[in-house]
């Protein structure tokens, strides 16, 4: 059962079609750190900062090393000596817990006329397996303070066994300690060490940033890119646009002024993968829709079929939106009479087209007045038939249908055209369960999806860039203006309506 039941699957999990259980590969950890490279780089370099600043606050700490050696008093046989060196391992290591012992550290800080709790602090004591030596090591803020303390320790050692061994005074003991080595002042401190500090405060703030990022693109919810799209669904992606906004006038493409830029090329793109998406059985029909609201699914349908009418074709766009109709408004046309108003049969079909542009070769039709019942009339035998007339008539009719998730009238749309088309606003970013869920109610219905639709994101034009290679003298030539594509008059009537198709 998953953590998130929202979101099944996220960028970190494996692709779409894959398994289920197969766990995060180390390439999807890369495209992670890619992704999220802000966690990455604002952990490390503060981890690196904190620890650099905290290593140069510290004051110096000195170490200094006293050895002594650990010795079998006398002589005898072969066996003899190999019994005495095991004693001897043996021993040591007692004599090394001895060093921490108050007999052993309270002359230390008597001779040195320091505390015996700083003593304690300063002191350790190792004996290297194999050996017969133990290692005095003493640390101090001061350099020759350390070195003290390293020898008057390992003197006060020797003075403490020779002690134990011989209570009494008299006698010989078996073993002997010798200073081997006496403790040298230190010409540089142990610690801090601010490279090597900061460089561990920049590993763990990297770690620390992976993690922030492995945990925010888990919490995550929302679609912001391609490779979101691609953990939900193996269909295509067929073109990606810009993200147009209804209050900055740019809401239609004008083919005149932007016949060479990025923005209409990349809906002739879009065209272009839709004629070709199946060569064996031609989109006569198109549903255009969304999974929510303002995702930019209206504006895709209206240039779609714009350029899609520069191409030659006869192409109708027919607003199928019956909830927040706005073909009508973007295009400045009446929108009284309509589909509704075909489907009520208060008028014929051809009476309900509107011509569109100079060229006469696309032409709307509005949504007409909005029903109480905009589901049962997609749904209805009306609006089958309806669909197969326009087909007859036009190479190319466009729906622009509502969003999936608030409503069933895409997918009853979609299910009677011959194609389905998914606009995702990656401004707008749906969640991950919107989409999924749009597109199972696609699936639910039979309708046939044959791609997306990429709107908005950082990457809207960037990625079309490179077809923006015409000059300003070539522009010039063309006589581009930024003007709109223009009217082709008031709402059409009759045959009138046809030969403007």
């Amino acid at each position: 059962m998953s953590l998130y039941p929202e979101r099944e699957r996220s960028p970190l999990d494996a692709p779409a079609g894959a398994s289920s259980g197969a766990p995060a590969t180390l390439w999807s950890y890369l495209r992670l750190a890619r992704r999220r490279w802000l966690f990455l780089s604002i952990g490390s370099v503060v981890g690196a900062s904190l620890a650099f600043g905290w290593s140069i606050r510290q004051e110096p700490v000195y170490q200094a090393q006293a050895e002594v050696f650990v010795s079998v008093v006398g002589e005898g046989s072969a066996g003899d000596l190999a019994q005495g060196s095991t004693f001897t391992e043996r021993r040591v290591t007692s004599y090394g817990d001895l060093v921490s012992t108050s007999r052993v550290l309270e002359s230390v800080a008597k001779d040195l006329d320091i505390s015996l709790a700083e003593v304690r602090a300063a002191v350790t004591a190792t004996t290297p397996q194999g050996s017969v030596l133990v290692v005095i090591a003493a640390k101090h803020h001061g350099a020759g303070r350390a070195a003290a303390i390293a020898n008057a320790t390992a003197d006060s050692l020797v003075k403490t066994v020779n002690a134990i061994e011989r209570p009494d005074g008299k006698g010989k003991s078996q073993l002997r300690l010798t200073v081997v080595q006496k403790a040298e002042q230190p010409q540089a401190p142990v610690s801090p060490k601010p490279v090597r500090d900061a460089a561990l405060g920049f590993g763990f703030g990297l770690v620390v940033g992976l993690l922030a990022a492995v945990a925010r693109e888990r919490l995550n919810t929302r679609v912001r890119g391609e490779e979101d799209i691609a953990h939900i669904t193996t269909l295509p992606i067929l073109g990606r646009t810009q993200q147009a906004k209804s209050d900055s006038g740019e809401v239609l493409l004008s083919l005149e002024g932007e016949s060479f830029s990025a923005r209409a090329e990349s809906y002739r793109q879009l065209r272009t993968n839709l004629l070709f998406t199946s060569p064996d059985e031609r989109v006569r029909s198109l549903t255009v829709t969304s999974s929510i609201p303002g995702e930019g699914k209206s504006t895709t349908a209206i240039n779609l079929a714009m350029v899609c009418a520069q191409g030659g074709s006869r192409v109708l766009l027919v607003d199928a939106d019956l909830r927040r109709p706005r073909v009508a408004h973007y295009l400045g046309l009446e929108d009284a009479v309509g589909l509704t108003t075909v489907l009520a049969g208060r008028v014929e079909v051809a009476d309900a087209i509107q011509p569109w542009g100079a060229d006469g070769h696309l032409s709307i039709m509005a949504s007409g007045l909005i029903p109480p019942n905009p589901s049962e009339l997609l749904a209805s035998e009306s609006m089958r038939c309806l669909i197969a007339v326009l087909e007859r008539e036009f190479d190319l009719v466009i729906f622009d249908a509502p969003p999936l998730v608030p409503v069933t009238d895409p997918a009853v749309l979609g299910s009677e055209t011959s194609a389905v088309c998914l606009v995702v606003g990656l401004d707008e970013s749906p969640r991950y369960s919107q989409l999924r869920g749009a597109l199972a109610a696609l699936q639910s219905v039979g309708a046939r999806t044959v791609g997306l639709t990429v709107n908005g994101g950082k990457k809207g034009l960037d990625a079309q860039a490179y077809y923006d290679y015409s000059s300003r003298s070539e522009r010039r030539s063309a006589g581009a203006k930024p003007s709109r594509l223009k009217r082709g008059g008031h709402r059409g009537r009759g045959k009138a309506a046809r030969q403007g198709a």
